[in-house]
């Protein structure tokens, strides 16, 4: 069987599709060496960007210059599906490539955008149409479809006239952080102002993060405990959307919240290390990768009852309600206080974490494979 992956999507900033991308095709060459894989990168990637180092007897590479959301993407897929001829293709988007015959499996994230539009500030209505178009093409075109959650798969259930049985739940695992210690932790707190005690947040700075919620808690927090926590925003910035950084210089907290921006694994690595605590507070999350992150570091993880997490974090972390700070600072408090809750919670992750692995996503991916090509033939 010839797979065709397309892992254009994968850039030099790892992002969270990126990542799933990134380790799931390591895993998949790792476990199979019967069939051929011939994977679509992206023609700007640095020489260390993990899908240029990877190699493999049954691992074919051809560079594409495309973007996200491209139309040009298109009919670009179109002819490398005709000229190297897979049995099954493997788009790992909700925007499916139009015109193609060829078996194909699509992995659908998250569909907040289709739930919560105001997430979407600076998005075009034809821009939104087009994804809600595409999201619609894709689940009636795709021979299988993966939910990286039950949560994800309930929402496309729910908002599309979509065969349950069509589409199938694949959990993330988690990745290789936590095995680079090149790095000094003083000299990387000092570089960012950084001090302990302090509160980590990891994610991109877009609305249905919840930030502000999370601000007006930690507020609520060093009114409690002292100012001499710190807050650690880890996440690009979203396009016209300063609401956090706002929110933050109008409470005064300037010292106690720090900003960052994207950062390579071996830096977000050492947060991991020295955190009180991970708070996910988001209104969505299609699946949650930083709770695993969390996980692997005995961090505690205090995350919103909503979406996927608690799917993923089960019961080994604080459920809150996301629109209720009150309740988002007694828990932080909580947590800050007891070192008994954080032993315990760090006992259910150890057990939680074994859950997740690349090996496990893999084999389930695999599988689908093999149900779309036995299928079609």
């Amino acid at each position: 069987m010839r797979i065709l992956f397309d892992a254009h999507l994968s850039e030099n900033k790892v992002t969270g599709i990126g990542r799933y991308i990134n380790e799931l095709i390591k895993a998949l060459l790792l476990i199979d060496q019967k069939n051929e894989y011939v994977i679509l990168i992206f023609d700007d990637l640095s020489p260390e960007h993990p899908l240029i180092r990877l190699e493999a007897p049954n691992l074919m590479k051809v560079s594409v210059n495309l973007k996200r959301l491209s139309f040009k993407q298109h009919w670009t897929i179109q002819k490398l599906v005709r000229c190297y001829k897979p049995d099954v293709y493997h788009h790992p988007h909700f925007d499916l490539p139009l015109g193609i015959s060829t078996p194909s499996v699509v992995t659908i994230h998250d569909v907040r955008s289709l739930c919560h539009l105001e997430f979407l500030l600076n998005w075009s209505r034809l821009k939104r149409e087009y994804m809600r178009w595409m999201f619609q093409s894709a689940l009636q075109r795709a021979n299988k479809v993966i939910a990286v959650s039950e949560a994800t798969k309930n929402d496309l259930c729910e908002m599309f006239s979509i065969d349950r049985v069509k589409v199938i739940v694949v959990h993330h695992g988690i990745h290789s952080i936590g095995e680079n210690r090149s790095n000094s932790d003083q000299d990387f707190f000092e570089n960012y102002g950084i001090k302990k005690p302090f509160l980590l947040f990891v994610g991109e700075r877009r609305p249905h993060k919840n930030l502000l919620r999370l601000i007006d808690a930690f507020h609520s927090v060093i009114k409690t405990v002292g100012k001499e926590l710190q807050l650690v925003i880890v996440g690009r910035s979203y396009k016209d959307y300063d609401a956090p950084e706002r929110a933050i210089a109008e409470r005064g907290l300037d010292q106690q919240v720090i900003l960052m921006d994207y950062l390579e694994d071996e830096f977000l690595e050492i947060l991991y290390r020295n955190a009180e605590m991970l708070v996910l507070p988001s209104l969505y999350e299609g699946f949650g990768f930083p709770i695993l992150e969390a996980m692997k570091f005995d961090l505690p993880v205090i995350g919103a009852n909503a979406a996927s997490i608690p799917e993923i974090l089960s019961n080994t972390g604080l459920l809150v309600d996301p629109l209720n700070p009150e309740e988002m600072a007694e828990k932080i408090i909580s947590l800050l206080t007891s070192q008994q809750l954080k032993d315990k919670l760090i006992r259910l992750e150890k057990e939680r974490l074994k859950e997740f692995t690349w090996e496990k996503t893999a084999l389930k991916t695999l599988n689908v494979y093999e149900q779309v090509y036995d299928e079609s033939h």
